[in-house]
């Protein structure tokens, strides 16, 4: 077949499903076929280092004559070595490739007259630049997010994670002309690693008035007061409809971003819809102020609130708890709600008649759909945790010794009268409750509705357990199966409890297989001190069943 004769548009559509690799093996068939898939002008629209065993520029070379300059739209580099980064930013100078929108770079530094050379090119073209430097490296040069803003005016995307360049051991502040005002920025992520908590972040805000997704690196704000931030974020962010504070150790990115969508969920600006506060290590020592400040002044347009902090909720010194402060306000729109807190006591305290996070999300979150409860411990209803249980659709339980039979059929009871009412994702992980009797409850009532299934690492389900649940489910044909079902079971070194043979896992692998669409499932045996690890997957499962019908 002569390739080169189809019309461009089933070309087009042929090549773009083929990966970068096949479409090299492609060009090998014969002349015609390479001539043909060199000059698609998407051979060369992403560069990428995974791409390339070898060094990436060295490798483009030959073929630089098939590189038109408008053809390249995106860079993605991964390298060890600052002059690797160097010799690509100086081939594509030299290619004058001048319509690249995304740049994505993780490297030690970043020459700074290679930077005025991508600039020279795709100042007006570039939109999304992410820049990921070592931790450490406060000696080589790097451009800092002010100059880049200055310098990029249709940037909409910026990430900078690392340390910024400091001349002569000097911090690194933010600066711009005066007026300046950046109106395409709207996705920021900062974390300066070698900031002293200085970090003016109001210079920055100040310069970027149409931002909508903020996230900001904890160590950067220390010292900066809830009060000023909050008056920051009023005044200079009228659009902003997500804010993330992560610890030092976080990447800038959010667990689920679908949860955090960019986009406004109303056409009015009502207001911050997406909180996120994960402050596992205490860094900013204003956590639960600020956390009051955000919660009092966007209650009426919260959308998805998740705290994870190692000291905000209870504080012993002043017998005081933030959930108090939030239990007293009614969070209308508030449909994700995700905590996470090591305090072992927060939830026993006799004061009241329900604990703050009971009182909190029976009173105050009366369209809750979500919700995410880590390390919670005794001395709280489940029956109380939500006031209209018939919106719930996600339960998510982790460590939570709180948890046993009792406990969720209080909270499920009226889930499995109405088939409206039933949830559709449960996740319990590290439960020590856990029993047969929980799971037998789960599948009985909420079975048939469940899209999304968790059972993970919990110490007293054996493989018996969710056999016995899986027959529990009253299942009649394949649309009311399990969309996903993720199942992982840990045996220890006890005699009552033997690690099962290969037949009795065949017949889980089957069953599971009957009852799930796409599922995993994972085996952790700790007998002896050493650790055997099975795993098994639907893709490799039918994949077995179909190699061996078609060997018969």
């Amino acid at each position: 077949m002569r390739l080169e004769l189809l019309p461009l548009e089933i070309l087009d559509n042929i090549f773009c499903y083929l990966s970068f690799h096949d479409r090299w093996r492609v060009c090998t068939v014969s002349n015609g076929w390479r001539s043909t898939i060199l000059c698609w002008k998407r051979m060369f629209e992403q560069l990428s280092t995974s791409d390339y065993k070898k060094n990436m520029v060295a490798s483009l070379l030959p073929y630089r004559s098939y590189i038109h300059p408008d053809f390249v739209k995106s860079i993605q580099l991964n390298v060890q070595k600052g002059d690797e980064l160097s010799s690509l930013i100086e081939f594509l100078a030299d290619n004058k490739c001048s319509a690249i929108t995304k740049v994505d770079i993780t490297a030690p530094y970043w020459m700074k007259y290679n930077f005025f050379q991508l600039n020279t090119h795709c100042a007006m073209s570039l939109n999304n630049l992410s820049l990921k430097f070592n931790r450490g490296d406060d000696d080589h040069y790097k451009p800092p997010p002010d100059l880049i803003l200055r310098h990029y005016p249709r940037l909409q995307v910026l990430c900078y994670i690392g340390p910024v360049y400091s001349k002569n051991g000097q911090q690194w502040k933010p600066s711009f002309p005066t007026g300046f005002k950046h109106q395409y920025l709207r996705d920021l992520v900062l974390h300066i690693h070698n900031s002293d908590g200085t970090f003016e972040a109001k210079n920055i805000l100040v310069a970027t008035p149409r931002i909508r997704r903020l996230r900001l690196g904890l160590q950067n704000i220390q010292h900066t007061s809830p009060l000023l931030l909050l008056d920051v974020l009023k005044q200079h962010c009228p659009e902003l409809v997500t804010i993330s504070f992560l610890h030092r150790y976080g990447n800038g990115t959010i667990i689920d971003p679908d949860l955090l969508s960019m986009e406004r969920r109303t056409n009015s600006r009502s207001g911050l819809e997406n909180l996120v506060f994960h402050d596992s290590f205490d860094e900013y020592p204003y956590a639960r102020q600020l956390i009051q400040f955000l919660t009092t002044e966007y209650h009426q347009s919260l959308y998805t609130l998740d705290i994870t902090c190692a000291y905000v909720t209870y504080d012993e010194n002043n017998n005081s708890d933030s959930l108090d402060q939030l239990s007293s306000l009614v969070f209308p729109c508030l449909e994700r709600f995700s905590l996470t807190d090591r305090i072992t006591n927060m939830l026993s305290r006799r004061n009241h008649t329900l604990s703050p996070l009971s009182r909190f999300l029976s009173n105050s979150v009366p369209n809750l759909r979500h919700l995410a409860l880590t390390y919670l411990e005794g001395g709280v209803e489940l029956k109380m945790l939500v006031q209209k249980p018939n919106h719930l659709e996600t339960l998510y339980l982790d460590h939570c010794n709180v948890v046993d039979l009792h406990q969720i059929t209080s909270l499920l009871g009226n889930h499995g009268t109405n088939k409206e009412a039933r949830l559709s994702r449960i996740a319990l992980r590290c439960l020590p409750h856990i029993s047969p009797e929980v799971l037998s409850f789960i599948a009985s009532t909420q079975g048939t509705c469940l899209k999304e299934l968790i059972i993970d690492q919990n110490e007293g389900v054996s493989i018996e357990d969710i056999e016995l649940f899986l027959d529990n489910i009253p299942i009649n044909n394949r649309s009311n199966m399990i969309h996903t079902a993720n199942i992982s079971l840990i045996y220890q070194d006890s005699p009552a409890r033997d690690f099962p043979d290969k037949d009795k896992i065949d017949q889980m692998l089957a069953k599971l297989n009957l009852y799930a669409k796409e599922w995993r499932f994972t085996l952790s045996n700790y007998a002896d001190l050493s650790l055997q690890l099975d795993s098994y997957s639907h893709v490799r499962y039918r994949k077995n069943i179909k190699k061996n019908r078609y060997s018969i």
